[in-house]
């Protein structure tokens, strides 16, 4: 596992996505049948604001970085799009769990698969791995003598 600060303070991919299940745990541990907002709804909302911040791009970025020059902006493009179609269908199945009922109980239900799931979220961001080396596409500048 990365560590979650990584190496000389770069942030690791896999560290928004535990952040984001930790606050999604938050909310298990903490909301109860009358929640206090600021003690228990609050911390929970800043942490995966947090997360957020830190995975979208770290994992928007680790999606493109192998690709040459010529094909980023499809890459991007097709990252994009496919991101935009997971929160699409990640808030339709929210809205499935918690139903027209606003009961604790279909809330709980909806926080354990979204916990399940940033969870396999930080699992999968763990195994990216360092970047592939250089296909030859771009010129590497050498030293200057």
């Amino acid at each position: 596992m990365t560590c979650v600060l990584g190496v000389m303070g770069q942030i690791e991919p896999d560290t928004g996505t535990m952040l984001m299940a930790l606050s999604i745990f938050w909310y298990l541990w903490h909301v109860g049948e009358t929640p206090n907002y600021w003690m228990d709804v609050f911390p929970g909302a800043a942490l995966n604001g947090i997360g957020v911040a830190f995975a979208f791009p770290m994992v928007s970025a680790a999606a493109v970085r192998d690709v040459t020059p010529a094909d980023l902006s499809i890459a991007s493009a097709v990252t994009r799009a496919a991101s935009q179609v997971g929160q699409a269908v990640g808030v339709a199945l929210i809205l499935v769990f918690v139903g027209t009922g606003a009961d604790l109980g279909s809330f709980r239900h909806a926080w354990w698969t979204l916990f399940g799931c940033t969870c396999a979220a930080a699992a999968l961001t763990t195994a990216l791995g360092p970047p592939r080396a250089a296909t030859g596409a771009v010129a590497r500048p050498g030293p200057v003598t």
